[in-house]
């Protein structure tokens, strides 16, 4: 009986956030100024953007199964193919667009690979995880800066500063692991104790050689990169092709948005943030309001595409593995 009231108030839950992130996709939409028929005589749809898309969403997806792989091989005694790490982050990334995006994102990927055979403690998985997010924020926030200073430069300060941004990441990548580490260490050990349950939670690990953090910095500055590129193919689909600094300068606060976010996929949150950069940026109004809805169908849709192929990959590596046995 406990169980069945707890899932209902679950659904009840899911379903009121989702109605909640719905009527804030409608604020925004109002707020912009467009109109349905504006929006309808705007579309474009172009298959070639289309397949850009789907190249984009996995490569910035694999190169954030790579950077999970090697924290997670650094953190612990875990050797999988990275077939499998990709598999869980689509899998994850997909089932965020119906649920909790931050929650699929750190639990959902921990428990994911869990059944994929990482034997390590929870703890531990999910430090691994809470470390690669800190690190996307890190240089989230940077890129929030340097759109802020370069928005009214010229367009060599833009590049040249951009440059600089993805540069100084790489420094301050290897003292935010280790402060990152001693925080978590001293989280789940405060955990434990106010549980009053036995153990160690170890959040701490080896220091990060400068090889691995160097390579990790690199990745992350690429998964942005690819990111960027993503969301300018997703709105190339539709007909909506951004300059280069609209598309880099608005996803800083489109992608911090979704940190806070509460709704299922960042519903209603993540349009505000799309359509308040991009309209601070002075894109006018029906490229706006066409871009800020479309990306979500196409997300939910991209993430859908790619999953599969994810999947298909991981079972062609699993049967490699056994026929090789």
């Amino acid at each position: 009986m406990d169980d069945s009231r707890a899932r209902k108030r679950s659904w009840i839950r899911g379903a009121a956030l989702f109605a909640f992130g719905v009527a804030l996709v409608v604020l925004v939409f109002r707020a912009i100024g467009a109109n349905v028929h504006e929006l309808v005589g705007r579309a474009r749809f172009s298959a070639p953007y289309a397949a850009l898309a789907v190249v984009m969403t996995v490569l910035s997806n694999g190169v954030v199964a790579y950077r999970w792989k090697l924290l997670s091989e650094h953190r612990g005694e875990v050797h999988l193919p990275l077939t499998n790490y990709f598999r869980v982050t689509m899998m994850a990334r997909l089932l965020g667009q119906f649920s909790s995006n931050l929650f699929m994102d750190v639990v959902g990927r921990s428990t994911g690979l869990r059944w994929q055979g990482d034997s390590r403690s929870l703890g531990r998985r999910l430090a691994t995880l809470l470390l690669e997010r800190g690190l996307d924020v890190l240089l989230l926030c940077l890129m929030l800066g340097w759109a802020i200073a370069a928005r009214t430069a010229s367009a060599s300060f833009a590049v040249v500063s951009f440059v600089a941004v993805c540069a100084l990441s790489f420094p301050l990548s290897g003292p935010f692991l280790g402060v990152s580490q001693r925080l978590l260490g001293f989280a789940g050990a405060l955990y434990l104790r106010l549980r009053n349950k036995a153990g160690s939670f170890d959040a701490q690990s080896a220091g990060v050689a400068p090889e691995l953090v160097r390579t990790i910095a690199f990745l992350g500055v690429l998964r942005y990169v690819l990111v960027v590129g993503q969301y300018w193919a997703m709105g190339a689909t539709i007909g909506v092709v951004l300059p280069a600094f609209f598309i880099t300068g608005a996803a800083p606060l489109a992608q911090l948005s979704t940190v806070v976010a509460f709704t299922p996929g960042s519903l209603g949150i993540q349009e505000a943030g799309w359509a308040g950069a991009l309209s601070w940026l002075g894109l006018d109004k029906t490229s706006t309001a066409l871009f800020v809805v479309g990306q979500r169908v196409l997300l939910v849709v991209l993430f859908a595409v790619v999953t599969l192929i994810a999947e298909a990959l991981y079972r062609f590596q699993r049967s490699r593995t056994r026929s090789a046995v």
